[in-house]
């Protein structure tokens, strides 16, 4: 049995592994910094670290809209370091067993399906586990 936490980016429901799943907060105030891809939303000073934020919106999507005013973000842990990314709400942390795996459906984005872990039916609704790892690629790869 594991856990995931339940985001929301714009309509879409995804889960986290919880055990990468730091603090969630309001982003106060950002560090832009130029010349960065368009989804890097800039560096926040979090209880005195520095935090690489992240528009996942824009993750996954170059052309969504940049976020409000202090936006709802999510800390994770990623081998190589810590990062922030933006999301539009954040649930409730679920349980979810092997018997509720699927495959990553085939027609799904190829992008999309690079970033996920693993899919997970929850009654009517595919859930995709992001790849905390693959998430944060420099430049994932459109196939």
């Amino acid at each position: 049995m594991s856990q995931a936490l339940v985001i929301t980016v714009g309509a879409e429901r995804f889960g986290l592994p919880v055990e990468r799943v730091g603090a969630v907060f309001r982003v106060e105030g950002m560090t832009r910094v130029p010349l960065t891809a368009p989804d890097f939303a800039g560096l926040h000073n979090l209880r005195g670290k520095t935090v690489a934020v992240v528009h996942l919106a824009r993750r996954f999507d170059a052309a969504a809209p940049p976020p409000g005013r202090r936006p709802m973000a999510v800390t994770i842990e990623a081998a190589s370091d810590s990062y922030a990314i933006i999301v539009d709400d954040v649930g409730d942390v679920i349980d979810l067993s092997a018997g509720q795996r699927i495959e990553t459906p085939s027609h799904a984005d190829a992008r999309r399906a690079a970033m996920t872990a693993a899919v997970y039916r929850l009654g009517a609704e595919a859930l995709a586990i992001l790849d905390v790892e693959r998430l944060f690629d420099p430049a994932p790869e459109a196939a």
